[in-house]
C-alpha cells in the first residue's frame, strides 16, 4: 500500500498530462491523434495483463515481477520527459502503460492473499484511499512544476519519484511471506489470479461411493 501511494504521485498526473504534451511534441492540434493514443494506452494495459501469465512462469516470487515492472516503468517515464520527439515519447509512454497492466493484477493478488477475509474490505479501502491521496499530491505538485517549467520536467521528476517504490518492494520481499510465491513451481501450475482471487481449479477432489441406505 505504501508502493501504491508512491506510484500514484506520478501515474495520475502522467495519465492526464500526456495529451497536451504529445500534441505539443507533434506540433499540431490533431484531436484524432489523441484518440488513437488513448486507444493504444488501453490496449497496452491489456497486453500487460496478458504478459503476467507469461513472466510468472520465470519468476518464483511476485516481488520479482513487481521489482522488474517498477524499474522498467521508472526508466520509461523518465525517458518520456527526456526525449523531444513525438515518435519516441509515445512508445515510451506505452511501455509505462504495459508495466501498469502487469503491476496491478500482481499487486491485487498479493494483497488478497496477505489480508484475512475479515479485514480485506477495510484494508483494500485504505489502499484506495492512499492511491487517491498520492494522486492528489502528485497532481498538485507536478502540475505546478509543469506550469512554472515544463511538462517534460514533470515527467522526469515524476519518473524519478518512482525509485522510492523499489526499496519498499525489496523490504516486502525480505519478509519471505508465503503469499509472495506464485502457485506451482515458478508459476507453471497457475500464474497469477488476474483479479486477485485464489486459484481453485487445482483443488483435488476425492470420489466417494454413494452411501448405502438402510433397509426400512
Amino acid at each position: 500500500m505504501m508502493a501504491t501511494f508512491v506510484q500514484a504521485l506520478f501515474m495520475s498526473w502522467g495519465f492526464y498530462s500526456w495529451q497536451p504534451y504529445f500534441l505539443g511534441l507533434l506540433g499540431q492540434e490533431l484531436t484524432w491523434v489523441a484518440g488513437v493514443i488513448a486507444a493504444l494506452v488501453a490496449l497496452a494495459m491489456m497486453v500487460g495483463n496478458t504478459l503476467v501469465g507469461y513472466f510468472s512462469r520465470y519468476c518464483a516470487k511476485r516481488t520479482t515481477l513487481l521489482l522488474g515492472t517498477a524499474t522498467v516503468q521508472m526508466l520509461a517515464a523518465i525517458g518520456v520527459g527526456l526525449v523531444d520527439s513525438f515518435w519516441l515519447a509515445v512508445p515510451l509512454y506505452l511501455v509505462v502503460a504495459i508495466t501498469m497492466g502487469m503491476w496491478t493484477p500482481v499487486k491485487q493478488a498479493f494483497l488478497h492473499q496477505l489480508i484475512p477475509s475479515e479485514q480485506r474490505a477495510t484494508l483494500l479501502s485504505l489502499d484506495s484511499l492512499l492511491n487517491s491521496l498520492g494522486a492528489s499530491i502528485g497532481q498538485i505538485g507536478l502540475g505546478r512544476i509543469s506550469q512554472t517549467h515544463s511538462i517534460s520536467l514533470g515527467y522526469v521528476l515524476g519518473g524519478l519519484s518512482q525509485v522510492l517504490v523499489l526499496p519498499i518492494i525489496w523490504a516486502l520481499r525480505q519478509l519471505h511471506n508465503p503469499a509472495d510465491r506464485f502457485e506451482g513451481i515458478a508459476g507453471q501450475r497457475g500464474a497469477c489470479a488476474a483479479q486477485g482471487m485464489p486459484n481453485t481449479a487445482s483443488v483435488d477432489t476425492i470420489s466417494r461411493s454413494p452411501a448405502r441406505t438402510e433397509a426400512g
